[in-house]
Formats: C-alpha cells, sequence, structure tokens
C-alpha cells in the first residue's frame, strides 16, 4: 500500500509505503508517522491563513477521500453524484491533481 502527499504543483511532499492493501486508508493514515505527528500538531504547517481576497482565516489542510477521517486538517472531497457545478469542479480538480501525480 502506498500512502502519498503531494502539492498543487505535483510534487511529491510524503511518501509512505508498507502497509497492507487490507487495511483501510484511513487506519493506515493514523497509524502512520505522519498521522500521528498531524494528530499531535508537531509538523511545520503553516499558520492558517486569509482566503484570497477576504477576511476569512483558514488552516492549511490536506484534501482526501471519503475513507479518511474528518479533522481540521483533513477536508474530505464532496461524496455522491448529483453534486452543484462548484462542488463537481472542486472534486474534478483535487481528483486530477492525484492522477496526474501518477504518472510523474
Amino acid at each position: 500500500m502506498l500512502l502519498a502527499c503531494y502539492d498543487a504543483n505535483y510534487n511529491f511532499t510524503l511518501v509512505d509505503i508498507g502497509s497492507y492493501g487490507s487495511e483501510g486508508d484511513g487506519g493506515i493514515f493514523k497509524d502512520s508517522v505522519f498521522g500521528k505527528l498531524m494528530d499531535q500538531n508537531q509538523l511545520s504547517i503553516p499558520e492558517p491563513k486569509c482566503l484570497p481576497n477576504t477576511n476569512t482565516l483558514h488552516p492549511f489542510t490536506v484534501v482526501a477521500d471519503e475513507a479518511f477521517p474528518l479533522k481540521s486538517y483533513i477536508m474530505i472531497r464532496y461524496p455522491g453524484r448529483n453534486l452543484d457545478a462548484d462542488k463537481r469542479i472542486f472534486n474534478y480538480r483535487a481528483r486530477r491533481v492525484i492522477e496526474n501525480c501518477d504518472n510523474c
């Protein structure tokens, strides 16, 4: 099983290899060094910043699928099929980064 994080520029930022495929993605993440450090707030994640052209603070997050737990630092893609255009576009773009990075 490969657990990887990468940024919007298709650069790998973390790779964890070695868990069994029969384990769930969320459990693998929780038991990984990366997951434990994220839970303990021991990584050099930048402080929340304002979204562009707003005064709304937003934390830096990891975008994941429904297999991962919802946490302050994990944003889940929108579930379901009957989504409005904005939600479909968000899911599409998040998925494209993942699929394109697989070819890097």
